[in-house]
């Protein structure tokens, strides 16, 4: 094969590569992927993007449990909870844990209240993760 056919066929497939939307003088436009998911069972849908992120309104000021303050326990927690369509929190569980923290780091969700996740201006019931830094200095 010569050169110049070799080049060729690369930048035909390079053009055939590309995306539609960024061709010059093509009509079709980019758009987001849209999200087609099913509730689970129980009405509860992942969040997405897309999804406006629910907002804490209320709730109680997470405290230190004795033996976590007394062993200087720090990190990350991640909780997933879910959060209704009225913005109670329910069903939580600690997916990453830190000694003696869970039970108070479930309960202070358990007690607050968020604004719910919203799709399209509609309100929505979502499984959310919570992603929670924990440091000595600032909890008592």
């Amino acid at each position: 094969m010569s050169r110049d056919m070799h080049l060729s066929r690369r930048l035909a497939w390079m053009t055939l590569a590309l995306p539609l939307a960024v061709l010059p003088g093509c009509a079709a436009s980019f758009q987001p992927a849209s999200y087609v998911v099913a509730p689970s069972p129980d009405g509860v849908m992942p969040f997405l993007p897309g999804m406006t992120a629910p907002v804490r309104l209320s709730g109680p000021t997470l405290y230190y449990s004795a033996k976590a303050r007394e062993d200087r326990v720090q990190g990350l927690m991640i909780v997933k909870c879910v959060i209704t369509m009225e913005g109670k929190v329910t069903n939580c569980r600690v997916i990453k844990s830190l000694p003696h923290m869970e039970n108070a780091i479930v309960e202070y969700f358990s007690q607050s209240r968020f604004t719910p996740a919203t799709l399209e201006g509609k309100p929505l019931a979502v499984y959310y993760d919570f992603m929670v830094t924990i440091r000595p200095n600032r909890y008592r």
